[in-house]
């Protein structure tokens, strides 16, 4: 923005005082070795020049407090997207006390002539059954049927994770994985 100088009430009305003659320079060959200095003492001006005027506008800050800043406002944004999935997939959801009076589906339990259960429909309502219950085999089994090599290994299988690996890049495709015991 363009700032008008600073003049004197007598400048405004056109008076400008007289100035003092200048005396002409003497030729080169005349002057003293110190001429500059004390031309330059004698031109000096009486007082220190003004400081220059403040910048206009705000400051500007720096890039790691911007970014702070920044941050600051999308984590807030972030807490209230967040809150406004979290009421919306909840809304839908069953009210707690709901979920004990669930209505089961009565239980068809098919025996043979001897008592012995050979298929069962509906809701099997009971009690859970202990390992110690169950035959030796039936544990055993099961295991066997997942990783065969289950006891031999400290619990992480490196054969078995090592021809995972080579079977997914041969195939090019998720083909093989871990053991889900």
């Amino acid at each position: 923005m363009y700032r008008a100088p600073q003049i004197t009430p007598d400048q405004r009305r056109g008076y400008v005082p007289p100035r003092a003659p200048v005396a002409a320079a003497p030729a080169y060959e005349e002057m003293p070795e110190d001429f500059i200095e004390a031309a330059y003492e004698e031109y000096l001006p009486e007082h220190e020049p003004p400081p220059p005027p403040p910048p206009r506008g705000k400051p500007r800050r720096s890039v790691t407090w911007r970014l702070i800043k920044w941050g600051i406002i999308l984590g807030v944004w972030a807490i209230v997207a967040g809150i406004a999935v979290l009421v919306y997939f909840a809304s839908d959801l069953p009210r707690p006390e709901a979920a004990l009076d669930a209505a089961r589906r009565p239980s068809l339990a098919l025996a043979d002539t001897s008592g012995h259960v050979y298929a069962s429909y509906g809701d099997v309502v009971g009690e859970p059954m202990r390992l110690s219950d169950l035959p030796d085999w039936l544990p055993k089994a099961a295991v066997s049927v997942e990783d065969r090599r289950f006891w031999t290994h400290p619990g992480i299988d490196p054969q078995g994770i090592a021809r995972a690996i080579y079977v997914n890049f041969s195939r090019g495709r998720m083909a093989q994985g871990g053991s889900t015991i």
